[in-house]
């Protein structure tokens, strides 16, 4: 599990001076913008993967993502970083302090008439914060807009696979489908989509009088003491094959919805692997 804080922290003390490294750390704003801000674990697992590919040397890197909603906003996250820090808005303040240094801010707390306004909304003191956090970020901004950028390109090479984790349930396979759907979109490199507990058929018919007759045999040689009375494991026998009934019909109806997976990945049915469900998880 990343910790955003944590690699936020490692970013800061990476990439920016010491003196700027002092100012954001002090700044209350930091604390908000390193753990709770929106976007800010997408943001950060974007970085921490940037340190691992281009700074490491690891044979394999496996990336495992929480649910659709969240591995999309990690896919988009570079675009979306890129973006905010080419915005107009952060333009005009990052210029504005760059060509009025600390005058920018002495001069908003002596205007009586601008801090009357900000104080109706979030209060001038947290406002003046705010904006002496964004100053300090000014030096990493291209920073930034770079990694960000490389992420990108190493999402769409030919050595990155993404592998889509599903189930035969109908709101799972509504998420795969609608993942797969923004892979292709976003021209995502697809590596297989892998269908969990999957019930296969059965093929054998249950005998329920020979069931009945077999487990009175053996329970009754296993213990002089059991009851003698035939009917009663004959409705044992019964209970049994109707389960058995059920679970033939869950398992063709897996089959049906695998068939279904197949027909939605179009030229990639190939790619499908369905995984049985076993008594166990599965683990090393």
């Amino acid at each position: 599990m990343l910790d955003t804080k944590r690699t936020f922290d490692a970013l800061i003390n990476r990439y920016a001076s010491p003196e700027t490294r002092q100012k954001i750390m002090d700044n209350p704003f930091y604390e908000q913008a390193s753990t709770a801000l929106a976007g800010s674990q997408e943001y950060m697992a974007m970085e921490k993967l940037y340190e691992v590919r281009e700074t490491s040397d690891f044979d394999l890197i496996i990336l495992d993502t929480p649910p659709t909603s969240n591995a999309l906003d990690f896919l988009t996250a570079p675009n979306r970083l890129e973006d905010f820090l080419g915005s107009n808005s952060i333009k005009v303040l990052t210029r504005s302090f760059r060509s009025a240094g600390r005058l920018g801010l002495g001069f908003m707390r002596v205007n009586r008439w601008i801090l009357k306004g900000l104080n109706r909304f979030i209060g001038t003191e947290p406002f003046l914060r705010l904006l002496e956090f964004i100053e300090s970020f000014q030096e990493m901004y291209a920073g930034f807009k770079t990694r960000a950028h490389r992420v990108r390109e190493i999402f769409r090479q030919s050595d990155v696979a993404f592998v889509i984790v599903s189930a035969t349930e109908r709101a799972a396979m509504d998420e795969a489908f609608y993942f797969y759907n923004e892979l292709q979109r976003y021209d995502m490199p697809f590596g297989s989509l892998l269908v969990n507990r999957v019930r296969l058929p059965r093929t054998e018919k249950i005998d329920k009088e020979a069931l009945a007759t077999n487990l009175f045999n053996k329970l009754s040689s296993a213990d002089g003491a059991i009851s003698s009375d035939h009917a009663a494991f004959r409705e044992l026998a019964d209970s049994v094959s109707a389960n058995c009934e059920k679970y033939s019909i869950l398992a063709a109806t897996d089959q049906v919805r695998l068939d279904e997976f197949r027909t939605h990945l179009s030229q990639h049915h190939d790619r499908l692997l369905a995984v049985p469900l076993f008594e166990h998880d599965i683990h090393h």
